[in-house]
């Protein structure tokens, strides 16, 4: 049923949801959050916060104005609830749909930016830095034209890598799809810590299995990222001096490469002070 609703409203939102008295929208709205919070399965309680993203994303009209503000107090208030499933639906919320603040996203970026760091920093629950990498992930993607932005938000990019390595280790490659998508879409993203990215990215092929296709295909999108990006000379590298050569299929060495792919941090780490 949740699939089927959130179907219609993506399909036949306009046919649909306009024709529902102001009560009814309202119900609907309002049982969508309490669903949320007193869902108790993690499957459906994900479901229905597709259909809350997708409500959402129905309802920024054309002014950019988001016409459901009781989503976005219930985003604030889950992200800082003691209750991790209400963390992690705020945060799938916020994956789904990014644009979720509308034309209140310029007034609400700190807000935004330390919701991420602070799920990135939750040290006990994995679920919840793994999602919080993805949806700063989709973050990036959803405003890859904004320069300033991407550069407000590069501070958040080795907690992405992080989480990375992290899920990795599980058998996880969600987050490794999403680094993939910015350095396809919004490579200027990964320049302060290309070299990173591409240490990280050796650690990972040495994890790599002749089954971890998904995991392999995603590694050599990155280092292809990388050899376009230095056949271009499109890269001032900070800690080393890149050698170009555009003969070669191969990403050429750097003078001096940080942090080394063995001291890369643990799944334990913690990326932020």
């Amino acid at each position: 049923a949740a699939v089927l609703l959130r179907r219609l409203l993506s399909s036949s939102f306009e046919e649909v949801y306009p024709s529902m008295t102001l009560d009814i929208q309202t119900a609907v709205k309002t049982e969508l959050l309490a669903g949320i919070q007193s869902e108790t399965s993690s499957n459906i309680r994900k479901k229905i916060s597709d259909i809350a993203a997708e409500l959402s994303r129905n309802l920024i009209d054309d002014d950019g104005n988001n016409q459901w503000p009781e989503i976005l107090k219930f985003l604030f208030d889950s992200v800082n609830s003691q209750d991790v499933c209400q963390r992690e639906a705020a945060l799938h919320i916020f994956w789904n749909f990014p644009g979720i603040f509308g034309n209140q996203q310029q007034h609400y970026l700190e807000v935004i930016k330390r919701m991420l760091v602070q799920c990135m920093q939750d040290q006990d629950n994995p679920q919840i830095r793994a999602l919080s990498a993805r949806a700063a992930a989709s973050f990036i993607l959803s405003n890859e034209g904004n320069t300033a932005l991407l550069k407000h938000f590069s501070d958040l990019l080795p907690g992405i890598l992080q989480a990375v390595n992290e899920s990795c280790y599980s058998g996880d490659d969600s987050v490794l799809k999403s680094l993939v998508e910015i350095a396809d879409t919004a490579p200027k993203y990964l320049r302060p810590n290309l070299e990173a990215t591409l240490q990280l990215s050796l650690k990972i092929m040495k994890l790599a299995t002749k089954d971890s296709v998904n995991t392999a295909t995603g590694i050599q999108d990155l280092w292809e990222t990388r050899r376009e990006t230095l056949e271009t000379g499109d890269l001032s590298c900070e800690n080393g001096t890149i050698i170009h050569n555009t003969d070669t299929t191969e990403p050429q060495r750097v003078t001096r490469v940080h942090p080394d792919v063995n001291t890369y941090p643990s799944p334990k780490s913690k990326v932020f002070p």
